[in-house]
């Protein structure tokens, strides 16, 4: 157990160590080019009018299956846009025409996924952003659900998400879990480097919250980020934390990610860089 909370401050004292170097970065800035890792808002459209939906974070670049060279959009969870038939996103917020990036193309219940038609793809970026430092990642790869619950089991993952900014926590591989009455196989990063247990709240730094679904989860060599898959869930989350923006939000010390293949083999894309 201490050897691995000494690997995981190793992490995250390199993310302050970066943070000295660059400026403070937040995900409700305007990012443009686009980067995992930011904060965007989706809103039904209704007879015209606009009506919130949801805060969330962007995921990963993908293109379409058929055409794996030239980019097309970005996933992020399905639940930050539901199952309305008309959505416009935005970033960072507010119906603005400028930050406006566009729509929600293809949607899947299982996995937690949607893409992202973003409407001007010179807009989309093969990076991620590690917050607040505002570093950013180049995407080398993407993972596979063999190394996810193979070699990579117990490797230090990153995620970076809109409300608790990039964290790090142990990859425990793939797990079958019951969310919203779907049972799934998906991926977990856990602080502690043990199985969660519910609502038990057995650590002192939480590593997802509300806001982050969405964002990216990923392992780091050098500056190259590999991806594994986005947030979607959480476990042992019975804390209130306040978070940079002022609120208020439920915060997790276990974070369950959907992971690439099952997003891509689901949507029919292929990871973009």
């Amino acid at each position: 157990m201490r050897a691995h909370r000494a690997v995981i401050g190793a992490a995250l004292a390199a993310i302050a160590l970066i943070i000295i170097t660059y400026a403070a970065t937040l995900p409700d800035q305007r990012f443009r080019p686009l980067v995992g890792g930011i904060q965007y808002e989706s809103y039904m459209v209704v007879l015209g009018s606009r009506y919130f939906i949801d805060r969330c974070t962007l995921g990963f670049p993908v293109a379409k299956a058929s055409s794996p060279s030239t980019p097309f959009g970005y996933v992020s969870a399905k639940h930050c846009v539901g199952d309305w038939p008309w959505v416009d996103i935005y970033q960072p917020r507010g119906t603005d025409d400028q930050n406006h990036i566009g729509w929600p193309e293809a949607r899947s219940n299982n996995p937690d996924a949607f893409v992202i038609r973003v409407k001007d793809t010179s807009w989309v970026s093969n990076q991620i952003v590690s917050l607040p430092s505002g570093y950013r990642f180049k995407i080398a790869g993407y993972l596979s659900n063999d190394v996810i619950n193979g070699s990579d089991r117990n490797e230090v993952y990153q995620k970076t998400g809109r409300s608790t900014l990039t964290t790090a926590g142990y990859n425990l591989g793939l797990k079958k879990v019951m969310v919203n009455w779907d049972i799934k196989v998906v991926g977990v990063l856990d602080y502690n480097g043990v199985e969660p247990k519910k609502d038990d709240c057995k650590n002192t730094w939480v590593i997802a919250g509300q806001g982050d679904s969405g964002g990216p989860v990923f392992k780091t060599v050098g500056d190259m980020a590999y991806v594994a898959g986005i947030a979607f869930a959480g476990d042992g989350c019975c804390w209130n934390i306040r978070i940079w923006d002022g609120s208020t939000i439920r915060a997790c010390d276990t974070l369950y990610y959907e992971t690439y293949d099952n997003i891509a083999r689901a949507l029919g894309v292929v990871g973009w860089r």
